[in-house]
């Protein structure tokens, strides 16, 4: 856990396109919304299949994704898991974020073996994704 900042609520601006996987539409359109709203592009998949198409998409338009977020429980269809083995075939340095409702799962705990940068549990702040979105795409190793 990091330590706390005094900047710890402030929303983080930012730029680069976004590829977003939930299987709920509700919260496909609202994180895109809030995504939108602080700056980025963002492109939704409802399972691992249509974003793996979508990713693969971006790559060969020469307009590719700065990160993935992926849900680590898609209830018809491929994973967040699956998909990320998947787009590390097409890209080993693509950066991801894994997100779950829950967070007593061992990939959560075990993200960054899994392929993922980062993690950030349902229901999270606009804030705390603002933030982890920033630090994500800006960091250069994993």
């Amino acid at each position: 856990k990091l330590p706390q900042r005094e900047n710890e609520n402030t929303i983080v601006m930012g730029s680069g396109k976004i590829l977003l996987m939930d299987d709920e539409e509700i919260i496909r359109n609202l994180v895109s919304e809030i995504l939108i709203k602080i700056g980025y592009e963002v492109k939704t998949a409802k399972n691992g299949q249509d974003a793996i198409n979508l990713y693969i998409k971006a790559q060969k338009t020469g307009k590719p994704f700065a990160l993935v977020i992926l849900d680590l429980n898609i209830q018809y269809g491929m994973g967040g898991i699956d998909t990320i083995n998947q787009i590390k075939k097409i890209n080993p340095h693509v950066k991801a974020i894994l997100t779950s409702g829950y967070s007593s799962d061992p990939a959560i705990k075990n993200y960054t073996k899994h392929g993922f940068n980062n993690v950030i549990i349902k229901p999270f702040k606009f804030k705390e994704l603002s933030q982890v979105l920033y630090k994500s795409i800006n960091r250069e190793e994993t």
